[in-house]
């Protein structure tokens, strides 16, 4: 049982509308304990029930994926990329030996004289 004094002390500076963390704070200013503030505030308020963890996001929605949504994209954007490159080295590769086919000569050095020098 609570003391009636600090009973009625707490129902008048709620009915003021004063925050119970202020009555608290405020009451144990003046030197009551813990245990008597919290016996009161437990009579007037009624025994709060412990809040339960919630299962799960509500129906509907999905959980938050975090990071791991970033890396599918990552994954796909360098297997785009390396196709890409894949194919670009291939086209350049046929057209070299494109032009190497019709200039069978092209490597070859030619000797130039140069009469200055010579």
């Amino acid at each position: 049982m609570a003391d009636p004094s600090i009973a009625e002390y707490i129902k008048a500076r709620m009915k003021e509308g004063t925050g119970i963390e202020e009555i608290k704070s405020s009451l144990r200013q003046r030197g009551w304990s813990e245990e008597q503030i919290t016996a009161a505030v437990q009579e007037i308020q009624g025994p709060q029930p412990m809040p339960s963890m919630p299962a799960g996001p509500p129906s509907g929605q999905a959980a938050p994926a975090g990071k791991k949504k970033g890396r599918g994209k990552l994954i796909i954007a360098l297997v785009v990329f390396f196709i890409l490159l894949f194919l670009f080295l291939y086209v350049a590769v046929n057209i070299v030996q494109d032009f190497s086919d019709m200039f069978p000569n092209a490597g070859d050095v030619i000797p130039i004289e140069i009469p200055f020098l010579s």
